[in-house]
């Protein structure tokens, strides 16, 4: 994973870490930098990008980029944009959540959604519906709903 958006320890946003554990009581990762064995960080899912492959999908101005595949890198919160690898040819691309397809089993975070109570929640993802551009997944809370492509973050 890579950590970003912390407030108190700045300097390890961008760093590349493994997780440990999930801590369900505080709701936080424990997670081990990958450069420093010794230091375990307590994050929260909002503060962590999973490296992992998508699928590009719905690109409208570079069609021909459509169904290549490639690997997150980070997240540029600012931006709202994964920053991903294409495999062929080897380009690295800035893509709306929208646009990268996730694979089923993907842990997410809930976000944008118009039902509040799930917005911040961590999720699951159990299938993709492509003619819809919507993903079923399974809240923490155990209710399975269907959400947008960019209604996601890994």
């Amino acid at each position: 994973v890579i950590i970003r958006g912390l407030e108190k320890a700045k300097e390890n946003n961008g760093k590349i870490a493994r997780v440990l554990r999930f801590d369900e009581q505080r709701g936080r990762y424990d997670v081990q930098l990958e450069t420093e064995a010794a230091t375990v960080l307590a994050v929260r899912p909002q503060s962590l990008t999973q490296q992992t492959s998508v699928e590009v999908v719905g690109l409208e101005n570079k069609p021909e980029l459509n169904g290549n595949t490639g690997d997150i890198y980070n997240y540029d919160e600012s931006a709202g944009r994964y920053l991903v690898l294409l495999q062929n040819p080897p380009t690295a691309v800035s893509l709306q959540r929208g646009s990268c397809l996730l694979r089923p089993g993907t842990p997410v975070v809930l976000t944008g959604l118009g039902k509040q109570q799930f917005n911040g929640q961590m999720a699951q993802i159990v299938s993709v519906d492509r003619p819809a551009a919507r993903y079923v997944v399974r809240c923490q809370s155990g209710s399975e709903i269907k959400v947008k492509f960019e209604n996601v973050l890994c």
